[in-house]
């Protein structure tokens, strides 16, 4: 808490949102500081407010692997599985094999 309020100031008692926006051109920046030499993991996360070390880690494992970098925004990131429909006749033994195993109970 010491290290992140001697790097940040006043801004490190700011509230952050849950989930920070990453743009690529960011990421690259941020990699590239790291890539320079000049800063730690620990430094640059605090000073550029990633949630952690290994979330740049990550970024720089990636990098490294020659894989593409790519932006970050949480908002609307909702996946829903398609299931298969299911017809009404279908619908009807499911619900008789339910009675049924409710009656063996």
């Amino acid at each position: 808490m010491v290290h992140e309020y001697n790097i940040n100031g006043l801004d490190y008692f700011t509230e952050r949102p849950r989930n920070n926006t990453y743009t690529k051109e960011f990421k690259q920046g941020v990699i590239d500081k790291y890539l320079e030499g000049t800063d730690s993991l620990l430094n640059l996360s605090i000073k550029y407010r990633i949630r952690s070390k290994s979330t740049l880690l990550s970024w720089v494992n990636k990098y490294n692997r020659h894989e593409t970098i790519e932006d970050y925004d949480p908002k609307g990131d909702v996946f829903m599985s398609k299931c298969r429909k299911v017809r009404y006749e279908e619908k009807l033994e499911i619900a008789a094999i339910n009675i049924q195993v409710q009656t063996l109970n």
